[in-house]
């Protein structure tokens, strides 16, 4: 992979850095990395090109190709799913960062992915929410 080197480190280029630490979203990756993602021999992505076409690729430089060269202006789906419900989200670290690249995707988007992928532990309650309301006798759930 020769054009990896470009994409080793998440570009200020999108987003203020006086807003978004890249350092730490670089370290959150780099860390996380092996629980959330495939390998790049793992690779499904699906892009739906709504009303348009659908693409599913296997292999990061088919994927780079088309984020270089797809001129499609309508709505874009990017699907990046998981085998089963703790599975690594199905995109390397190769194809992340050059999709964030090509998209200009705010570095804050990698806490999002930080919540996907192998278990690392045997509850998972810092994963639930609840909403609750009550007032007198009156509850809400």
């Amino acid at each position: 992979m020769a054009k990896h080197s470009q994409y080793e480190s998440l570009s200020d280029h999108a987003c203020d850095p006086y807003i978004f630490d890249t350092s730490h979203f670089e370290n959150l990756l780099r860390e996380n990395s092996e629980r959330t993602l495939v390998s790049d021999d793992e690779l499904q992505i699906k892009v739906v090109e709504v009303g348009n076409k659908d693409w599913v690729f296997t292999l990061v430089d088919q994927f780079e190709t088309y984020l270089e060269t797809s001129r499609f202006q309508g709505t874009r789906i990017i699907l990046i799913p998981q085998l089963y419900s703790w599975g690594r989200l199905t995109i390397s670290e190769c194809a992340l960062r050059r999709l964030i690249h090509h998209l200009n995707i705010f570095p804050a988007f990698i806490d999002v992915l930080c919540a996907f992928g192998k278990s690392t532990s045997e509850t998972s309650d810092s994963l639930g929410g609840c909403y609750s309301w009550q007032a007198g006798s009156v509850s809400e759930r």
